[in-house]
């Protein structure tokens, strides 16, 4: 018997917006197929197929499921491809109506929403009244997906389907199941409603820059949008990974069309999960109150956690996080991300790559030669020296901010603060001045500390990068003491 875990009850999923197509994309060994997310039953594995006496060269054979007969086809020897040369593993159960059939597949990838303008249809010139199960296809991430049409496939000659009796219907209302994208990452399962996943992507670098902070590991390039991607062990509190170079990435939907993804282990499947067998999610559990709704007890002794995706893009850091796909978006009342056209800064290095404003910087000098030292450690301070007519301090950044020395061959200091108030900060290297498109005034980072970023255009490259802000560095302790 296959183990199955049913995936749309007999309800359509929420309208995607904007006329896209959701579907469920799955894999028949170099084939992707894209099947409408409100015509996908479930997904089972195949643990033996039995024999049926009915004659089609693409009929595998039938699949007990849960007491009901479900014929299977070959959806590559219905199209006229080669045979694979190893068996699939899963069956993708398709309804229309009281109907139901499967097809094999090798892997479920998981849900992608398409926009209408992206989908080509095909035509069979003379023999285009032959009933077709594709019509459509798109690309998307380079590999071309067929788009089956569920209703063509169930009229093709030869494609046996069966009728399950009423009882063994699904219900939503009578079972109180819904459709859940499941997941894994860090050792625990989480699970989020089909529905609010915008996209799923294949395992693939994620790339790091001056996003990589505190719950953002970096970003990934998806559908010619740049999507920031959490840390989902460190947002959820739970599990436990410490490498994230190459992740698979679920994609969500937030509020003003932002996009956001979690990094995670694999995708498992959609699957309808029964949300009365929960318990409720212990409090020490989510780092962020209301992020895990609840957590499904399995049969099984296994645990389902399921996240809420409303709670999450919601949050104001994650939010704020978000907005760095598009437009401006407010937050508690204040821009997250604000347009900068035309306004300068600083490029240095100082134990990490920052962006200085240029109005705070009054002169960039070579590393003095005479210098009256001070053993001030904790403040950076290295000593004080001259510059008519004043004695500046010399503060060393890197040690100020905490960070481990570095090659200091290309060191310079920078200047700010005029007459008595001046302050003369050691950075590792200058770069460049380089014109801002837009600055973000809080990038959440580990342990609710927040910095700003700032986004440089650089040629014909854009560079996000941390803000630093020597005016604040000088007014605030260290540097300045607490009376």
């Amino acid at each position: 018997m296959p183990e199955s875990v049913p995936l749309i009850p007999g309800t359509e999923a929420k309208p995607a917006p904007s006329g896209e197509l959701c579907l469920g994309i799955c894999r028949l060994k170099d084939v992707w197929v894209g099947v409408p997310i409100g015509a996908l039953s479930e997904v089972c594995q195949i643990n033996g197929l039995s024999p049926l006496l009915l004659q089609a060269s693409f009929l595998c054979g039938g699949i007990d499921l849960r007491g009901q007969l479900i014929p299977v086809i070959d959806m590559r020897a219905l199209c006229g491809l080669p045979a694979p040369s190893h068996p699939a593993s899963f069956a993708v159960v398709l309804r229309l109506g009281d109907r139901h059939m499967a097809f094999l597949v090798d892997q479920v990838q998981g849900i992608s929403r398409v926009a209408p303008e992206k989908v080509q249809i095909l035509s069979e010139g003379m023999r285009s009244d032959q009933p077709l199960c594709v019509r459509q296809v798109f690309i998307e991430d380079g590999k071309t997906v067929s788009i089956l049409d569920v209703d063509q496939l169930f009229a093709l000659p030869g494609v046996y389907s069966a009728a399950l009796p009423p009882k063994s219907q699904p219900s939503s209302v009578e079972d109180g199941r819904t459709p859940m994208l499941t997941f894994t990452v860090g050792g625990a399962r989480f699970c989020v409603e089909a529905s609010d996943v915008y996209g799923t992507v294949p395992r693939q670098n994620i790339d790091t820059g001056a996003l990589t902070s505190g719950y953002c590991l970096g970003s990934i390039s998806y559908h010619q949008r740049r999507v920031p991607v959490l840390n989902t062990v460190d947002v959820l509190g739970l599990g436990q990974r410490d490498r994230w170079a190459a992740s698979e990435v679920v994609i969500l939907r937030c509020p003003d069309a932002r996009l956001i993804g979690l990094a995670v282990d694999g995708i498992l499947d959609i699957q309808r999960i029964d949300l009365r067998r929960h318990a409720e999610v212990p409090k020490m559990i989510a780092r962020k109150t209301g992020f895990l709704t609840q957590v499904i007890l399995r049969e099984d002794a296994g645990q389902v956690f399921v996240l809420s995706v409303e709670n999450l893009t919601n949050d104001p850091g994650i939010r704020a996080i978000a907005g760095l796909t598009s437009d401006p978006v407010a937050v508690e009342g204040r821009e997250a991300v604000r347009r900068q056209g035309g306004s300068r800064y600083l490029l240095v290095q100082a134990g990490r790559t920052f962006a200085i404003p240029l109005e705070q910087v009054t002169g960039i000098i070579p590393i003095p030669s005479h210098l009256v030292p001070c053993h001030r450690p904790e403040t950076g301070v290295l000593g004080y020296f001259a510059r008519a007519p004043w004695s500046v301090p010399l503060v060393d950044l890197v040690s100020l901010l905490g960070r481990p020395p570095g090659e200091t061959d290309m060191a310079r200091v920078l200047l700010t603060g005029e007459t008595r108030e001046q302050v003369g900060f050691l950075v590792e290297k200058v770069f460049s001045i380089e014109t801002a498109e837009w600055r973000l005034e809080a990038l959440p980072l580990a342990g609710g500390q927040e910095e700003p970023l700032v986004q440089l255009k650089q040629g014909s490259l854009s560079l996000a990068t941390p803000v630093l802000d020597l005016v604040r560095l000088v007014q605030q302790p260290p540097l300045c003491p607490v009376p």
